[in-house]
């Protein structure tokens, strides 16, 4: 598969268990684990770095699972800021499946 680009969207072929990335309002992040629903989609949030082994990605319900992601503890911090889905590129090969560029038009 080659790699994602910013704003490419992929939709999850099953439920599946992805790592987080916690991000804080300070010069620090934690991680957690959480189980993303069948038939979510998740978008690329940015062009990975060339060479890079993993990627971000947002889930298109964002605020809904947020609660899947990050942990109450970290949700309560007052230096909590947003998180990020971790995903690898083989990850992104088995258990998801490419959605069309809506600005591509259909023929």
């Amino acid at each position: 598969m080659p790699t994602p680009r910013k704003g490419q969207r992929f939709k999850a072929r099953r439920d599946i268990q992805l790592r987080s990335r916690v991000i804080f309002a300070a010069p620090f992040s934690s991680s957690s684990r959480g189980t993303l629903p069948r038939g979510e989609i998740v978008i690329i949030d940015r062009d990975p770095a060339q060479g890079a082994t993993a990627f971000s990605a947002l889930p298109e319900h964002y605020s809904e699972l947020e609660h899947v992601f990050v942990p109450p503890r970290d949700r309560a911090h007052a230096r909590y800021s947003d998180y990020v889905l971790v995903l690898y590129p083989r990850t992104l090969a088995r258990e998801f499946v490419a959605l069309p560029d809506p600005d591509t038009p259909a023929h």
